[in-house]
C-alpha cells in the first residue's frame, strides 16, 4: 500500500507562547483537503507544517511516509508550496521567476510548462513585466504557476483563491480538479466557502489547537443543519458540532 499524503502524530508547535497546535493527529489522503478555522486557528502553521518548511515542537510529520524530521531532503521534494504572503526579487520578470522554479524542479521543458500556467491563469500579457510593477491578482498568478510548476505529489496552498478575479478563481478551480484527477493531492486553506465547496472534497477544522472537524463538505452541512458551508463552518467554528 502506498503511503498517504501526510500524516501528523501527536504534532505541537508554537511560537513562544501557548501552543498554536497542541497533540494534532491528522492524516491526509489522495485529493483536494481544505483546513478552515478562525483567524490563529493555526492553520497556516499546519500548511508549513505539511509542506516540510517547519519542524514540530513535538510529534511526527511523515509525506508520503518520509519523516519530516529525519529524510527532510525526500519530503520537500513531494511538495510545491504557495505562502498567504509571497516575496520575490521585484526585479525579476514572471518569465524569469518560473523558468527558475523549472530549473530546480527539473521540469522537461520548463519554458513551454511556464508558457502554458500562464496562459491558463490569464497571465501571459504580463509575463515579462518586472514583479514589482504587477498588481497584487496578478503576483497570486505568478505564485500559483510556480506552486502547479512542477508536477510533484502534493501542493500546499495558503490562501490561493486571495486577489483572484472570478475568470482567475474559475482557472483555479479546473487546475485543482486537474491534478486531483491525475491523482495527486491539493491540501489548502481559504475564507471563501464557495470555492472549498467546488473544489474539495473533504474539510479539516482546526480549533484549540486540534482538528475538530474533518469529513466531507455536504456531511458538515448536514450536521450542522446549516443550508450551506458558509454557515455550516460558522457553527462548527462557534462549538455547535462535538469534536470529531
Amino acid at each position: 500500500m502506498n503511503p498517504v499524503p501526510l500524516h501528523m502524530e501527536a504534532v505541537t508547535h508554537n511560537y513562544g507562547g501557548g501552543p498554536v497546535l497542541c497533540a494534532l493527529d491528522l492524516t491526509v489522503e489522495p485529493g483536494a483537503v481544505a483546513v478552515l478555522g478562525p483567524n490563529g486557528a493555526g492553520k497556516s502553521t499546519l500548511l508549513r507544517l505539511a509542506a516540510g518548511l517547519s519542524a514540530p515542537r513535538s510529534g511526527k510529520v511523515f509525506l508520503f511516509g518520509h519523516n519530516t524530521r529525519k529524510a527532510r531532503e525526500q519530503a520537500l521534494a513531494c511538495t510545491a508550496y504557495l505562502p498567504e504572503n509571497l516575496y520575490l526579487d521585484g526585479y525579476l520578470t514572471p518569465r524569469e521567476f518560473l523558468r527558475f522554479v523549472g530549473e530546480i524542479r527539473h521540469v522537461p521543458d520548463g519554458e513551454a510548462r511556464a508558457t502554458q500556467l500562464l496562459d491558463r491563469l490569464g497571465g501571459t500579457p504580463h509575463a515579462d513585466r518586472l514583479f514589482k510593477d504587477l498588481s497584487f491578482g496578478m503576483q497570486r498568478k505568478v505564485g500559483l504557476a510556480s506552486a502547479f510548476m512542477g508536477g510533484v505529489p502534493m501542493m500546499v496552498l495558503d490562501e490561493p483563491d486571495t486577489g483572484l478575479d472570478v475568470t482567475a478563481l474559475h482557472r483555479l478551480e479546473g487546475m485543482i480538479a486537474d491534478t486531483v484527477a491525475d491523482g495527486r493531492t491539493v491540501l489548502l486553506s481559504s475564507h471563501d466557502m464557495g470555492f472549498v465547496e467546488r473544489s474539495c472534497s473533504r474539510v479539516v477544522v482546526l480549533g484549540d489547537g486540534q482538528v475538530v472537524w474533518n469529513g466531507a463538505p455536504a456531511d458538515l452541512v448536514a450536521a450542522t443543519g446549516s443550508a450551506t458551508l458558509h454557515d455550516a463552518a460558522v457553527c462548527i467554528m462557534d462549538g455547535a458540532v462535538p469534536r470529531a
